[in-house]
């Protein structure tokens, strides 16, 4: 089932070993923190002399670090983090697969629920005028199907099948009792890996900006360190 997770080059499943990291999530702390101490450092005069035991020591005392780009880099996490908690699919938050879904005894009713986050929703389609439910007292007869649903709107036509494949596996389990779990939580899975795609990149954007600065911060610190060799 994990197959096609690899096709995709941008997904929200990659995105979140950051936007669940514990210190990318604490980001936001240095925002307050490093201004604070490069404040600190700047009404310092450097280097300081003092004399210990008749010897005279002299101490740089400066950040060991760019604190510009510490601080951007901060900035860029926080934003991503914020766009990931407050956009990514809650199935992907979630879950890590249909395993870690069961182990958590997650039922048919979270995958209900997982679908009308991502706005896959009974009045969306009847909004659109896709599928019409038909009821006899509280049991379901049946669907009639309004348009095709090559006729929606290219945005919708991914929504519409999605949401047919849940409705079709809950009518099943209705009269047969077979749920197909696991099949419905991959179709959902599937289609939260890349959806909410402006989301998606910015978050994406931020994150990598991120590590590129933290890259340049850890190079210029190494650098340093050399040349003082």
């Amino acid at each position: 089932m994990n197959s096609w997770i690899g096709k995709y080059t941008l997904n929200w499943k990659q995105i979140s070993v950051l936007g669940q990291n514990k210190i990318v999530n604490s980001s936001y702390i240095y925002l307050f923190i490093v201004p604070v101490i490069a404040k600190l450092f700047s009404s310092i005069n450097s280097p300081v002399d003092l004399i210990l035991g008749g010897y005279e020591f002299q101490f740089v005392l400066t950040l060991p670090f760019n604190w510009k780009l510490f601080f951007f880099a901060a900035l860029l996490f926080t934003i991503g983090s914020l766009v990931y908690n407050l956009r990514a699919p809650n199935i992907i938050k979630e879950n890590d697969s249909y395993s870690n879904f069961t182990t958590n005894k997650k039922n048919f009713g979270h995958l209900i629920e997982y679908k009308n986050e991502l706005g896959i929703t009974h009045s969306l389609m009847n909004k659109i005028g896709f599928i019409e439910n038909l009821f006899e007292g509280e049991k379901r007869i049946g669907y009639l199907q309004k348009i095709e649903i090559r006729e929606l709107e290219e945005k919708y036509v991914e929504k519409a099948m999605v949401y047919t494949f849940v409705e079709n596996s809950l009518e099943s389990y209705y009269e047969s009792g077979s749920k197909n779990e696991s099949k419905v939580f991959w179709r959902i899975y599937k289609y939260a890996l890349a959806c909410r795609k402006t989301e998606l990149v910015l978050t994406n954007i931020a994150f990598l900006s991120g590590l590129i600065l933290i890259a340049i911060i850890i190079i210029q610190g190494t650098m340093n360190v050399i040349g003082a060799i």
